[in-house]
């Protein structure tokens, strides 16, 4: 997770595309989407999936760019705001 929200950071641009759906939707909106559904599922499942590990991931990634490359992270912001 960490990998690819540091990635959508990078390329906030980006379509991704989830398999079985052959619809590409906009990077941001997967990071926003995948977030809640996880912090849903963090909350409410009975699997064995550590989904605030996958949390965690996705933040670290993001707080990593943050610290390492602040004018990336400056231009998503910019590029969120519109």
């Amino acid at each position: 997770m960490a990998v690819l929200f540091a990635s959508i950071v990078y390329f906030p641009r980006s379509r991704l595309l989830i398999l079985p759906i052959p619809i590409p939707i906009p990077a941001p909106l997967f990071a926003v989407v995948y977030l809640a559904w996880s912090y849903y599922s963090s909350r409410n499942s009975q699997d064995r999936i550590n989904h605030d590990a996958h949390i965690a991931g996705a933040l670290t990634g993001i707080a990593f760019v943050a610290l390492t490359d602040p004018h990336s992270f400056v231009a998503l912001l910019r590029h969120l705001k519109g």
